[in-house]
């Protein structure tokens, strides 16, 4: 289917350094490729006067068709990732349409890893200057319950614009949904901040 700026946080933030924590172990790729890794990650922490907040605003129509066409293309044996666009205005990213990576090409998916070709990206950003659009968020399944950021998920520069979201969806989307158990990860200046579940309602917007 082609289908306030600064808000602050009185507590220390921890910003992931490349890698992550999981029971299942997956090997390292070359870019575009998206893994769940073995390694465990650390963290480093930075004040709130560093870090700049942005909101994701999502329809749940477009939620909840992103998500289904995600748990139909994993099929509970492969990863599948979907990005959405918008517009960015202040500090509010607000999602409209939605790209999944087996529509725009290839996407290699394996259970463990997928793909998308620079032939891909080159069509979608084309298409995105054409009509407007900002990326706004990168979806992507995992096959478990760790929803955190591989070494390849974080170093993957579809966009590096601060604000930008990385939205990992456990267990090849199958149901139930639910926001505190994805892992939503916030793009800022020096990394990739994952937010916490207080965060996550404070900062995620599904709306009607």
């Amino acid at each position: 289917m082609l289908g306030p700026r600064q808000g602050r946080n009185q507590t220390p933030f921890r910003v992931e350094k490349p890698g992550g924590m999981e029971e299942e172990g997956k090997p390292n790729s070359c870019l575009p490729r998206f893994h769940t890794p073995a390694p465990a990650s650390s963290n480093v922490r930075i004040s709130s006067q560093e870090l700049t907040w942005s909101m994701l605003s999502v329809p749940v129509t477009l939620f909840a068709a992103t998500l289904e066409e995600l748990k139909q293309r994993s099929a509970a044996k492969r990863e599948s990732a979907a990005l959405w666009a918008g517009a960015v205005s202040g500090n509010i990213w607000s999602a409209a349409r939605v790209f999944y990576h087996h529509e725009l090409c290839d996407d290699a998916a394996s259970a463990l890893s997928l793909e998308l070709t620079e032939s891909a990206k080159f069509f979608l950003y084309t298409h995105l200057a054409k009509q407007g659009l900002r990326l706004i968020a990168l979806l992507h399944t995992h096959p478990g319950k760790w929803v955190g950021l591989s070494l390849v998920d974080a170093s993957n520069q579809i966009s590096s614009c601060e604000g930008f979201w990385s939205i990992v969806i456990p267990r090849y989307a199958r149901r139930p949904w639910r926001l505190r158990s994805m892992g939503f990860h916030m793009r800022v200046e020096c990394g990739w901040h994952r937010l916490s579940p207080t965060e996550i309602a404070a900062r995620v917007r599904i709306k009607d």
